[in-house]
């Protein structure tokens, strides 16, 4: 599954120019007919200058494997987000679910949690 979207702001809504989140599943999983995704292996998602995910526009696209063809069901990622200084740029990890349809997938669809 393709990620496009953005843009992605620190807690005083500046846009995270040149930073990048990291997206992790919350434990192994498993895609039918393809074999293991390892938990604990992070996926590095560069954002661009406005905080959108690189590969929008330009550059490579990004893929990740959608929580609902993976077993167990119901998994999700946790998603952290830092600047171009390599700072953490929220308090806590999101929570986050990413669907196979549509394609590509719009992170602009999550809803923020507390």
């Amino acid at each position: 599954m393709q990620l496009v979207g953005g843009p992605f702001q620190d807690a005083l809504g500046n846009p995270l120019s040149n930073g990048y989140l990291v997206m992790q599943l919350q434990h192994d999983a498993v895609a039918l007919n393809t074999g293991q995704i390892m938990g604990n292996m992070a996926v590095h998602i560069p954002l661009d200058i406005n905080g959108y995910i690189q590969g929008t526009v330009l550059g490579n696209p990004i893929y990740i494997w959608p929580n609902n063809v993976l077993l167990p069901a119901n998994g999700n990622y946790l998603i952290w987000a830092y600047d171009s200084s390599n700072r953490l740029a929220w308090d806590n990890p999101q929570v986050q679910q990413v669907l196979s349809s549509p394609n590509p997938f719009n992170v602009d669809a999550w809803v923020p949690g507390p």
